[in-house]
């Protein structure tokens, strides 16, 4: 039978019940910190700390691909005068002049 502490409202009861649920470990702490360790390598250890915090909330608390809808973050990008995916105007590349050409004849 369930333990009804006495003076407590009812919404502080729901509470204690709720907290009662949520297991005592450190390891969702080793598991953002393993993140933070993955996020941060030699080959990126430049980032500014606003990007690492970004990434690790990202990394810790993403929202599964059916609930994410990127069109917003899209349209935000486009207005701030970002080239899109199929921009072909900024894809042409220029002709890489072969200063060598004339050594590859030979062989």
């Amino acid at each position: 039978m369930e333990e009804r502490k006495e003076g407590v409202s009812d919404d502080l009861q729901i509470l204690f019940k709720t907290t009662a649920t949520i297991p005592i470990s450190t390891s969702e702490c080793e598991r953002d910190f393993s993140s933070m360790n993955e996020i941060i390598t030699p080959l990126r250890s430049s980032l500014n700390i606003s990007t690492v915090s970004a990434l690790l909330f990202v990394n810790c608390v993403d929202p599964s691909l059916t609930d994410f809808h990127p069109e917003t973050y899209v349209r935000s990008w486009l207005v701030k005068g970002r080239n899109s995916a199929n921009d072909t105007a900024n894809r042409k590349r220029k002709k890489k002049i072969e200063k060598y050409s004339a050594l590859w004849k030979l062989l």
